[in-house]
């Protein structure tokens, strides 16, 4: 598999900040595979940017089968996160340094319900 060209990770974070939000959750497995690389069946990705330091925030989740997997396909620059629960569960709440605590978070709604 060829690695995706860098730069896709920056342009997706800008679009991101461009429609005020703080993150997209990437679940579709195409455009999993174009962004990370990876070619499982079970995965997500949160890109976002940092509000403190303004950094691009790459957390990949996926479960304990794909372990060796995500070392072998997961393109440089993503936290490769392993979780036993459910995927979306494991994201956790918003950050504990947010006074508001209100995150907003895109998503695909062709791939993903809004009660999910």
């Amino acid at each position: 598999m060829t690695v995706p060209p860098g730069g896709r990770v920056d342009r997706l974070a800008a679009s991101v900040e461009d429609r005020g939000l703080d993150a997209l959750l990437v679940t579709d497995l195409v455009n999993l595979r174009w962004l990370t690389g990876f070619t499982g069946s079970n995965g997500l990705a949160v890109v976002g940017a940092d509000r403190g330091s303004g950094a691009t925030v790459q957390r990949f989740l996926t479960d304990f089968r794909y372990r060796t997997q995500i070392e072998e396909q997961i393109v440089p620059g993503w936290s490769r996160e392993i979780h036993q629960d459910l995927l979306l569960a494991s994201l956790g709440g918003p950050p504990a340094d947010r006074e508001d605590a209100a995150v907003r978070i895109g998503f695909d709604d062709a791939n993903m319900s809004v009660k999910d």
